[in-house]
């Protein structure tokens, strides 16, 4: 009787911890690692953080997570998961990035300096599913919300089709 009084508390405590610490509001581990590294003898950069995107494309919904926003006075840019840095050899991770204003090297995307919301008009979108299809819209219509928190975009994909979706930072 007292082995099982004892096994019924050890229950207990075990479920009164976990239930403390979710309730604690700790942070949960992320297993994103930002930087470079090589798979397959493939480079890829990866991004990490709490941006995120969704593509719908070709009848399919694409979803992008663990990503990392930039907002200066004259651009914006956002990219999710890992981009390959050699394009070389077939991709194996998913991606999701896009360019508004005007960008460091001195390229304008988007006919104009990003330094707030708007809606800019021809914009690179790349993405790349997890299957390694690529996809690049070249002339996009980007809307930048919320303090170029989140935004929307849609355009013709350059292998035929149409891609539209959502951001957020």
């Amino acid at each position: 009787m007292r082995r099982q009084a004892l096994s019924i508390t050890l229950v207990l405590a075990t479920v009164v911890l976990a239930l403390a610490t979710a309730a604690s509001g700790a942070p949960a581990r992320n297993a994103c690692t930002a930087g470079e590294s090589t798979i397959g003898g493939v480079k890829y950069e990866t991004f990490c953080g709490p941006a995120k995107a969704s593509v719908k494309t070709g009848g399919k919904t694409l979803t992008f997570t663990n990503g990392a926003c930039v907002t200066t006075s004259s651009y914006f840019t956002i990219n999710v998961g890992a981009t390959q840095l050699l394009a070389t050899g077939k991709p194996v991770k998913a991606y999701f990035g896009l360019d508004v204003g005007k960008v460091p090297g001195g390229e304008e995307f988007g006919g104009r300096a990003a330094g707030g919301d708007g809606t800019y008009a021809n914009v690179p979108v790349s993405f790349v599913s997890s299957t390694g299809t690529k996809y690049l819209a070249l002339g996009a219509t980007v809307k930048l919300t919320n303090g170029r928190k989140d935004g929307s975009f849609s355009g013709k994909l350059l292998t035929g089709g149409s891609a539209s979706g959502t951001f957020s930072c």
